[in-house]
């Protein structure tokens, strides 16, 4: 006979805790993008300094975040309604 306290249990997951994480990266990218833009004016306010690549990779990066992390908070969004009017429409029990 197996011992249930010896079984490792399914770790359970916290679906607040990923929207809460996607929230972060998006506010995050959202401040590169304005750090990214201030850097671009700098750089052409002071044409002798150099970082032109830095600045333009720090934007195109914070761009991507951006773009893929409300991409998957769509994504999941539309997931979880599907499936709330699946369960509504589902259950005719449900007025």
């Amino acid at each position: 006979l197996i011992d249930r306290r010896l079984v490792r249990s399914r770790p359970q997951r916290n679906a607040r805790a990923a929207f809460t994480l996607v929230e972060l990266l998006v506010v995050l990218g959202i401040i590169g993008i304005v750090y990214a833009r201030k850097g671009q004016r700098d750089l052409a306010a002071n044409p002798h300094h150099d970082g032109k690549g830095m600045v333009t990779a720090g934007l195109v990066c914070s761009i991507i975040g951006v773009v893929l992390c409300t991409l998957q908070l769509l994504f999941w969004a539309g997931y979880l309604l599907v499936i709330l009017v699946l369960a509504i429409l589902g259950d005719p029990t449900v007025t």
